[in-house]
C-alpha cells in the first residue's frame, strides 16, 4: 500500500481512544476485526485508478480511501441496526405474515431508534462532503501538475523551435 497509515487498534488500546464505538470519527482507519486485506485492495484500488504521483496527490488519494471506508461503515451499521432491531423486535409481533412482521419490527427501529439513524446520517453526509471535497483537492492537484507538465513540455518545443530557425 502505498503512502497510507493504517492504525490497527487492539481491544486493550482501544479504550484511550475516543469515537472507537462506531468507527465513524476519530482516528481509527480500522476497527477490531475489520480485514486489513479488504481496505488494502479498495486502497490499491484507489491509487490504480487515479495513478497520484505526487506526496500531495498520494496523500489525497489515502485519504479518499480512508473516508470511503467509513462510508462502507455507515451502511454496515445501518443494516447492522435494522437486523438487531429484526432479531430483537420481530418475535414480539402476533403475525403469520414475515414480511408484516418484519414490516412492523423496521417501523418500531425508526420509532426507538431515531436519534441513532439521524446521528447516522449525519456522520454520512458529513463523510460525503469530506469525500467530495477531498476529491476536488486531488482533481485540481492533478489538473495543476499535467498542465505544468504541457506547459514545460510547450516551452521546451518553442526552445528548439527557435534554436534550429
Amino acid at each position: 500500500m502505498t503512502g497510507a497509515t493504517i492504525r490497527k487498534v487492539t481491544k486493550k488500546s482501544a479504550s484511550r481512544i475516543n469515537a472507537l464505538r462506531h468507527g465513524l470519527t476519530g482516528q481509527v482507519v480500522l476497527m477490531p476485526g475489520e480485514d486489513l486485506a479488504s481496505f488494502q485492495r479498495l486502497s490499491r484500488a484507489y491509487h490504480d485508478e487515479l495513478q497520484p504521483a505526487t506526496r500531495k496527490e498520494k496523500e489525497l488519494t489515502d485519504i479518499l480511501v480512508e473516508i470511503r471506508w467509513r462510508l462502507c461503515r455507515v451502511a454496515v451499521g445501518e443494516i447492522n441496526l435494522a437486523a438487531l432491531t429484526g432479531f430483537v423486535d420481530a418475535p414480539k409481533v402476533k403475525t403469520n405474515d414475515e414480511s408484516v412482521a418484519y414490516a412492523l419490527a423496521t417501523a418500531a427501529m425508526v420509532r426507538d431508534r431515531a436519534t441513532a439513524l439521524t446521528n447516522i446520517s449525519l456522520y454520512e453526509q458529513r463523510l460525503v462532503r469530506q469525500f467530495k471535497d477531498t476529491r476536488n483537492q486531488l482533481e485540481a492537484a492533478i489538473w495543476t501538475r499535467e498542465r505544468a507538465a504541457r506547459d514545460r513540455k510547450r516551452k521546451e518545443r518553442e526552445a528548439t523551435e527557435e534554436a534550429a530557425a
